[in-house]
């Protein structure tokens, strides 16, 4: 049975093959409703206006903090941003031939985070660029098969994904941070930074479970980094962690160049 589409106004309309333009298979798994095509609409409109007002007083303004940004990036031919809204489109082409079908409504709530996040000082958007990326990996492997999106824990909280896996039930919550914003030089800034994020996240997320709560919990932490940066700090990786129990080895989103220096390319890696 064919999937009904959804009837679009002339300015819906505009806005879907905008989109469609530049992450069609996005798009697709977004299946966005008329409603959500308005709201995304108001929300381009208002960034436009934000961008506007910023450079006619001439406030520096900072790109690349939305998914929308980045779209803009692409229509001036910025490279390293085509290559960006690229590698996250070609996820959720993956993610879109391995999910469930009853657990596309939860997942589609990130996707629409991903496009209306336009708070550029709190800006999260890379957060839900990173979910996704572990997604795609978990789901595609033959390992893990994806049974719940924002699971419910007993203490009210949830973690990003429950997985059955040849172990049982296991539950993956996804966090990710950017090495250049968070003053990591060393190898020793980068242990102490990834296991106080460790730490204070088993506090906001644990916290409070019945002392017979027992299902396994893993935290995946994806780093946002150069791939050269990630080479120098590349002992810390060599290490075993006083968290490895919980905290699997971080992966990154890392950019790198080709053989002859001049295209970039985005690449989620293991750091193992």
């Amino acid at each position: 049975m064919k999937k009904k589409l959804p009837i679009y106004s002339h300015e819906q309309a505009q806005t879907y093959l905008y989109l469609k333009s530049y992450i069609p298979n996005f798009l697709n798994l977004l299946n966005p409703t008329p409603k959500q095509l308005r709201v995304i609409r108001d929300k381009i409109e208002l960034r436009y206006s934000q961008v506007g007002s910023e450079l006619s007083k001439n406030i520096p303004f900072e790109a690349e903090t939305t998914l929308i940004d980045l779209i803009w990036k692409v229509e001036e031919r910025h490279l390293h941003s085509f290559q960006f809204v690229n590698f996250i489109d070609k996820a959720c082409l993956s993610i879109s031939k391995n999910i469930p079908d009853r657990l596309l409504p939860k997942l589609r709530r990130t996707l629409m985070q991903l496009v209306m996040n336009f708070d550029k000082a709190k800006s999260r958007y890379r957060s839900y660029v990173a979910e996704l990326s572990v997604l795609n990996t978990l789901i595609s492997s033959e390992s893990f098969d994806l049974i719940e999106v924002e699971y419910k824990l007993p203490n009210g909280k949830s973690a990003d994904y429950a997985f059955n896996s040849r172990k049982g039930l296991i539950l993956v919550e996804v966090e990710s941070f950017d090495i250049s914003t968070e003053k990591i030089s060393t190898e020793e800034d980068l242990e102490n930074h990834i296991n106080a994020r460790v730490e204070q996240k088993l506090v906001n997320k644990l916290g409070g479970l019945p002392k017979e709560w027992n299902t396994p919990f893993y935290l995946i932490q994806v780093i946002w980094a150069d791939y050269m940066k990630l080479y120098e700090l590349r002992g810390y990786f060599k290490k075993t962690s006083k968290y490895a129990n919980i905290a699997v080895k971080p992966m990154s989103i890392a950019q790198f160049f080709d053989q002859k220096g001049q295209i970039p390319r985005y690449a989620f890696l293991t750091t193992e």
